[in-house]
């Protein structure tokens, strides 16, 4: 799948990909991978670029089709860093490619691109795409930069109108000197 991102600043500019066509909404770029249609449930999911949580795209990803859910996936890049650089194309060949394995299992499946403070476009997507359901991570203030996470989290749940499913992060298990 191969997306093309334009500037920002250029809402209403009709732009097309190689399996599809997407709109520029405002500051976000919109993909749309399956026919819009009205859905019952509306599930967002947000990549912070900066500390991607991808057991929460999944789990979003893997829930949609199961309960016939339109799935947004929002990835915010920090403000003035941008998508330009390796990390950031790095982050979203990967997120195009997750969402190209969950439209082959009839997934409906929306992508929009922003820069600014991961909390509040998160709570900005989740009132504009009318959620229902947001998919975060849990997670813990035992991790590096955990407290942040936490904050950004709090700030989140209390500015979202909708069900909320915290995904716990897999735990990285360091293998054993015996290779065991």
């Amino acid at each position: 799948m191969t997306l093309s991102l334009a500037e920002p600043g250029t809402p209403g500019k009709r732009l097309t990909g190689r399996l599809c066509e997407f709109f520029i909404i405002g500051p976000w770029f919109a993909l749309t991978t399956a026919a819009e249609s009205k859905f019952m449930e509306r599930i967002l999911v947000g990549i912070d670029a900066s500390h991607p949580f991808w057991e929460a795209l999944d789990r979003a990803l893997c829930l949609g089709p199961r309960i016939q859910a339109r799935v947004s996936v929002l990835v915010v890049f920090p403000p003035n860093e941008g998508q330009g650089g390796e990390a950031g194309q790095a982050i979203l060949r990967r997120v195009e490619s997750e969402i190209a394995a969950a439209a082959t299992t009839g997934a409906t499946v929306e992508l929009f691109v922003t820069e600014g403070r991961f909390d509040q476009a998160m709570v900005s997507a989740a009132g504009q795409l009318k959620t229902t359901l947001l998919v975060a991570a849990a997670t813990g203030r035992d991790e590096q930069g955990g407290e942040r996470e936490t904050e950004n989290l709090g700030r989140i749940l209390a500015g979202v109108d909708c069900r909320v499913e915290l995904v716990s992060p897999k735990r990285r298990l360091e293998p054993k000197k015996d290779g065991l």
